[in-house]
């Protein structure tokens, strides 16, 4: 996901409470509107966002950037998304980010686009902390850095994100595969493992496995796998497994 789809009230009790009135509120006034032919038109939104509604604002970008509602408009998605990030929406400021690294509404200006990832980067964003590693990684708006990219890379990977995944699987794959000095990319590998990522622990635990960069030690592999599969690694937990069934085979030789 390269972009924020949604955004969560602060008022969310409230919002469930009150989630199904707003529904029917909802779906009856698109219907009245869409039957009227004002389908382009979002009278709501438009009215909160001018009186300064931040998720409101939000939300007409969103409308603008998708063609959901109204004729679809990047220069709009822009105006009303800045208007939300400049009242702090992380949401809305890494999706500025994005529109101003592609050039979409705006001129594209990879340093504007560093300053509202950064901005929603460190409120926790999950998109604008990967985007943060891609801008690094590939040297965008900053100088290449491989080494902080994969640090938000895995920040945005621990809060689930599956693109920030994916980079990081390329990451560890260079770092195994590409670096020519086998003890050096183990050293980098651990470093990572030791903050708790959970496939950089996987990967350490297969060097140790097969003696790439360090020493041969297969309770020092077993140890690593045991740290990643126990924050739900797949590849780590298929691996235990096998393990255990060779175990239990040679126990009833």
């Amino acid at each position: 996901m390269i972009f924020d789809t949604f955004y969560k009230h602060p008022d969310s009790k409230i919002a469930k409470s009150m989630k199904w009135m707003k529904l029917r509120v909802v779906v009856t006034l698109i219907a009245a509107f869409s039957l009227l032919g004002c389908a382009n038109n979002p009278p709501l939104e438009l009215a909160a966002a001018e009186q300064g509604d931040v998720r409101a604002q939000y939300d007409l970008g969103m409308m603008y950037f998708t063609g959901r509602g109204v004729a679809r408009n990047d220069v709009e998605a822009v105006k009303w998304w800045r208007k939300a990030a400049e009242q702090g929406n992380a949401a809305a400021q890494s999706n500025l980010g994005r529109m101003y690294e592609m050039g979409r509404g705006v001129p594209q200006d990879d340093a504007e686009a560093m300053t509202w990832f950064i901005k929603s980067a460190e409120q926790g964003n999950s998109v604008a902390q990967n985007q943060l590693g891609m801008m690094y990684f590939n040297g965008r708006g900053v100088p290449k850095d491989e080494d902080v990219a994969t640090q938000w890379y895995i920040k945005s990977a621990k809060q689930g994100n599956e693109d920030a995944r994916f980079n990081l699987m390329l990451m560890y794959a260079k770092i195994r595969g590409a670096t020519p000095d086998k003890a050096k990319a183990a050293e980098k590998m651990r470093q990572i493992a030791e903050q708790g990522e959970a496939q950089a622990q996987y990967e350490l635990g297969m060097m140790y496995d097969k003696g790439e960069g360090v020493a041969q030690d297969k309770a020092e592999a077993t140890k690593w796998y045991k740290k990643a599969a126990a924050q739900g690694n797949k590849a780590a937990i298929s691996v235990l497994e096998k393990l255990e069934r060779n175990q239990k085979q040679d126990t009833t030789k």
